[in-house]
């Protein structure tokens, strides 16, 4: 993994955690939100991904219902080639809007596509690089976005 694959991974899971702590019924989403920007911060990525991971976060939040969406459960010959480690992060992802559920079956296909010649399966790993690829390319297209 190079230098800015690791980065934006990290801002993924800064995005993920501060979307887990958004949607908490509690007041600390100040406190939350400033945590996500000293996260932000801390991560190597250009100025204009980092303003478009904001402005993503803020539709987001506005929204995505986390409580519409149905738990995508693998059919019988995807669970043998998807690990459970591998599901879970799917279904958080799909769960917070990190990518949308037409995004997630077509990852889900692409990994099973992938791994149906070598029989190895689609492990946490793969995963994660498939929600990353995702989510960036959506986050991506805020970089244009103007405040009026």
């Amino acid at each position: 993994m190079t230098f800015q694959e690791k980065q934006e991974s990290k801002a993924y899971l800064a995005v993920l955690n501060y979307l887990r702590a958004a949607r908490l019924e509690s007041s600390e989403k100040k406190k939350a939100w400033d945590e996500f920007q000293q996260a932000l911060d801390g991560i190597v990525i250009d100025d204009s991904f980092k303003s478009a991971i904001q402005f993503w976060v803020l539709e987001n939040l506005e929204h995505h219902h986390p409580e519409a969406i149905r738990v995508r459960e693998l059919h019988e010959m995807e669970s043998i080639l998807i690990s459970s480690a591998a599901h879970c992060k799917f279904l958080e992802a799909t769960h917070h809007g990190m990518i949308s559920l037409p995004q997630g079956e077509r990852l889900i296909d692409e990994l099973l596509e992938n791994n149906e010649t070598q029989f190895d399966g689609c492990d946490e790993t793969q995963m994660e690089n498939g929600l990353l690829r995702i989510w960036k390319r959506n986050a991506s297209k805020y970089k244009d976005v103007k405040i009026n």
